[in-house]
Order: C-alpha cells, then structure tokens, then sequence
C-alpha cells in the first residue's frame, strides 16, 4: 500500500463534502438569523435536546475517550460513564 487516496476515494470524498456543504448552504438560505441557523430559533423541546447531547456524550469518541481518561488518571470517567443507561 504506498498510502496514497485512489482516484475513486477522492471522488467519493469530494461528492461527500460537497453534498454536506450544499445542504448546510441550503438550510442556511432558510433560516434569517445565525440563531436560528444553529439553535433551531430555539424552538427544539428539552427531551429533543436532551437526548441529542446523551447521544454525543454515549458515542464512539466517549467510549474511547473514557477507558483512556480512566487508564492516565483515575478511574472517575470510566465509572460516571458506568451510570448512563
């Protein structure tokens, strides 16, 4: 392998990010104020917000981050993420 992307890989990769970049452009031309482009005009209920921000905190990146948190320094982390259901 001489590390390298292949022709097809940069293409999927640029069709991916422009189709990101098309639609955070297109809600944008939506909404009238940043506000409302990244708080929903504060409009989402607090079960809606709630779980968004468990489900960040439970994804890969926490579980990875705890065990090596828990692993450098004490074991606090790894047990609060223990306590999530």
């Amino acid at each position: 392998m001489t590390g390298q992307l292949r022709m097809v890989d940069l293409v999927v990769l640029l069709v991916y990010m422009s189709g990101v970049f098309g639609l955070g452009c297109w809600f944008l031309r939506k909404s009238r104020h940043p506000t409302a482009f990244m708080a929903a005009s504060r409009s989402l209920p607090g079960w809606a917000v709630g779980f968004s921000i468990f489900g960040t905190y439970v994804s890969s990146i926490g579980f990875l981050g705890n065990t090596g948190k828990a692993y450098g320094a004490n074991w606090n982390a790894w047990a609060f993420g223990l306590s999530l259901p």
